[in-house]
């Protein structure tokens, strides 16, 4: 990769809201699953990275459906780093992910359980 790329790409990262954070791991996600072995990654392969999902918690689901905002069957629990987001997890509220984010982001979520169960991880 040149100076002038990587600069590129610096640049790029400051104008899309990257901290210094997120940068590197943008940067270390890009070393561990960039599969063009003899080409330099794009800087999209950099920006794609930072994606922002809308979470909303149970209460705030509730309410936007209530309004008619939102409808339930639009929404699913995430997983969020591999633990459920869900109210059994830690104990923490529900998150829930719109299904067209699940879709373009490739979430991983989980199906609701009833409410006497414990969400197995």
């Amino acid at each position: 990769m040149t100076e002038t790329t990587a600069t590129l790409i610096i640049e790029r990262m400051a104008e899309n809201g990257f901290t210094q954070s997120r940068a590197i791991d943008a940067l270390n996600h890009v070393i561990d699953t960039y599969q063009g072995w003899d080409k330099v990654p794009s800087v999209a392969n950099f920006i794609q990275f930072n994606k922002r999902v809308k979470l909303l918690t149970w209460h705030e689901l509730t309410v936007a459906a209530q309004d008619g905002r939102a409808r339930w069957a639009d929404y699913s629990i995430i997983r969020i780093e591999g633990v459920s987001a869900c109210r059994s997890a830690g104990k923490k509220p529900a998150l829930y992910a719109s299904i067209a984010d699940v879709e373009r982001y490739g979430l991983t979520t989980r199906e609701p359980k009833a409410s006497f169960e414990d969400w197995p991880d």
